[in-house]
């Protein structure tokens, strides 16, 4: 089986037991890290164990920065209103002719 897939399994086991854990302590924000150490040895499976320990010595991955994935900007402000306007000419055509079509009329409401 793929160890990716059989990570991905133990990592819900591990977070549905501490989930089971933490409703012990309803009231609590931040319970004792002993007694939830104590709790996962106990109910977890000895190779779900030694992966939790694995990932509490792992140090944390940096963060990688955010991308943003906007084109550049290659109009400028008047290019880009000039083309916003010759869509929406484009657009109100083929709303005229879709009307003219349908009901032989244009620019009107058609008929209730």
């Amino acid at each position: 089986m793929d160890p990716a897939i059989d990570e991905l399994a133990a990592i819900g086991r591990i977070i549905q037991a501490i989930k089971r854990f933490r409703q012990q302590y309803p009231d609590v924000q931040t319970p004792p890290e002993r007694a939830k150490d104590a709790y996962l040895k106990k109910h977890l499976s000895d190779q779900d164990w030694l992966f939790w320990k694995q990932l509490q010595q792992a140090p944390p991955e940096p963060l990688a920065p955010p991308r943003v994935n906007l084109p550049e900007p290659a109009l400028s402000c008047s290019q880009f209103k000039r083309l916003l306007s010759q869509y929406r000419r484009a657009g109100f055509e083929a709303y005229q002719m879709q009307l003219q079509s349908n009901f032989g009329e244009t620019n009107t409401l058609p008929p209730c």
